[in-house]
């Protein structure tokens, strides 16, 4: 028997998201009171990568949302909810307005900074849990560098799918990807120094 990926109605899509979100505060607090307990620096770095990990998930997944949302707002039919990939390969030009797009892509950008303007001024302090602001940080500057710089040549009539094949394609996102994050890594790091 082969299971489904995606869910059918959008009760299934948000039940499983929330779970993911349930069991994302649940590791983060047994995260925590390990660090609490222990305070050794091997229970802060394992915290740290961990909750990174659960919040570049949770942060892509409110990305999609985002996306889902902004479509829906738009009166775009698109795939329902998230985890069902990138959804601006599942907005087709031909069919779908300009305004649809942009309303659709926006909406992920919205899910990109509403969670790093929660996660970063909460947690960049808090040690354990600087892996989530981190991550926060890392989507937001990645948005800036890599999504906003197409989406305002869209915005100001650029053909959709031309500027979105030359701008997001695999290795233009892996390379400037690797650009933004490396350069708020050594951000970080020289902040940390002073």
């Amino acid at each position: 028997m082969v299971a489904e990926s995606a869910p059918r109605t959008l009760t299934d899509a948000v039940s499983r998201d929330l779970v993911i979100a349930g069991l994302f505060v649940a590791a983060a607090m047994a995260l925590n009171n390990w660090y609490a307990a222990t305070g050794s620096s091997i229970a802060l770095w394992t915290t740290w990568a961990i909750l990174f990990i659960l919040a570049f998930i949770g942060i892509y997944l409110s990305h999609e949302w985002g996306h889902y949302m902004g479509a829906r707002i738009a009166g775009a039919d698109v795939p329902l909810g998230s985890g069902n990939g990138i959804l601006l390969g599942l907005l087709d030009p031909a069919t779908h307005s300009r305004h649809q797009f942009m309303s659709m892509a926006l909406g992920g950008e919205v899910g990109y900074f509403v969670p790093s303007l929660i996660f970063i001024p909460l947690f960049w302090d808090w040690a354990p849990f600087q892996g989530v602001a981190i991550a926060s940080a890392a989507f937001a500057v990645q948005a800036l560098y890599v999504d906003i710089p197409v989406l305002w040549k869209i915005h100001k009539g650029a053909d959709i799918q031309a500027t979105l094949d030359a701008g997001t394609a695999g290795p233009v996102i892996l390379r400037k990807t690797v650009i933004s994050w490396g350069l708020l890594a050594v951000a970080i790091i020289v902040g940390g120094l002073l």
